[in-house]
């Protein structure tokens, strides 16, 4: 398991800039490039970093919610979930129990995946 972040920076009220997710993308991009052998499935969390994975490897129609589970032509899962910030987790938007599907779904097709 590997953890990293589409903006590497904690901008004002943690909304980060277009110019700060461009810049950070060249960072991002270099971590994907670096595992790419390795990873079986991706997990994104939260909708600015779907579109940032989208856009690095230039997915297409693909429409971001919470659970969405991707089949890509790399052989890859990719599943989406909501951010856990503080709005989400308050509201129930995303629910502690939501949270742990996401990780038991990811670990159950990692051990089904052979490369």
């Amino acid at each position: 398991m590997y953890v990293t972040s589409a903006v590497k920076c904690a901008p004002p009220k943690n909304i980060p800039s277009l110019n700060e997710i461009f810049n950070c993308s060249q960072h991002l991009n270099t971590e994907l490039k670096l595992l790419e052998s390795s990873t079986k499935v991706i997990i994104t969390l939260g909708k600015l970093a779907f579109d940032s994975y989208c856009k690095i490897y230039s997915l297409k129609k693909l429409v971001f919610g919470h659970r969405k589970i991707y089949k890509l032509d790399s052989g890859k899962i990719l599943i989406s979930s909501y951010h856990p910030s503080r709005r989400n987790t308050n509201t129930g938007i995303l629910t502690w129990d939501m949270w742990i599907d996401i990780f038991n779904v990811a670990k159950s097709i990692s051990e089904n995946i052979s490369y």
